[in-house]
């Protein structure tokens, strides 16, 4: 049996190899770049090496898509992940659950301006700007729930966490609530608290905020005060 090139091209065949022609597995490589090789006795091609290659590059492709569909359909599942709007707040408001990354612009209602606090730990004094005149105080407890007051009334707060946010509206303003908490995640509980936004109107009308050595001198004069006039007496 001998073995010859086969050509495509010319259906020539080319017996008679010489012995530096390149073989592989005992069998002569193609004459041309990826052209099989033909066995003159019984004319059958043997592709097995083009089979095998094209074989490879099908079940990379195959790999490549499933892992491509696997992240689509992961993706999907965590934007569409239904979330819940939880239990009332201490004062009783019942939060609204709404969707995305709402400000307090979104949300009719809460008034154009806000206060975002946006921290690892939100206890804390936080200003509503650099003149230090309108203030919230927050208290976070275990469990993402956090309670606060403040010195200007506020419209609503917005507990933002996970892909949604608890809308905590309170109709005529409120300086204080407590059991405020983010959007319940069915795998984790309340979520994770990404900020929280104070909504209010403009303008707004502070507490003022003596300092405590003027109450305590307020009072020694009207004891004073009242000395003087218990001796007129």
């Amino acid at each position: 049996m001998s073995i010859g090139c086969y050509d495509f091209y010319t259906y020539g065949q080319y017996p008679g190899l010489p012995l530096d022609f390149p073989y592989k597995n005992g069998v002569p490589l193609p004459c041309a770049s990826a052209l099989p090789v033909i066995n003159t006795d019984s004319h059958e091609w043997s592709v097995n090496s083009i089979r095998e290659d094209w074989t490879m590059k099908k079940t990379r492709m195959l790999l490549i898509v499933g892992m491509l569909g696997m992240l689509m359909l992961t993706g999907t599942a965590w934007a569409t992940t239904t979330l819940y709007p939880g239990a009332p707040s201490g004062n009783g408001i019942t939060p609204v659950l709404v969707y995305g990354n709402p400000t307090c612009a979104d949300v009719p209602g809460c008034g154009g301006s806000e206060l975002k606090v946006e921290s690892t730990s939100y206890s804390g004094r936080w200003y509503t700007d650099d003149s230090h005149t309108s203030w919230v105080d927050i208290t976070q407890s275990p469990g993402n729930i956090i309670a606060w007051t403040s010195n200007f009334d506020v419209n609503c707060v917005l507990m933002k966490g996970s892909h949604g946010a608890d809308d905590f509206c309170y109709p005529g303003g409120s300086r204080g609530d407590t059991l405020l908490h983010p959007p319940i995640n069915p795998s984790e509980g309340y979520a994770g608290i990404s900020h929280i936004n104070f909504c209010y109107d403009t303008p707004r009308t502070p507490v003022p905020e003596f300092p405590s050595w003027y109450l305590s001198v307020a009072g020694i004069a009207g004891l004073a005060a009242a000395l003087i006039g218990f001796r007129r007496k």
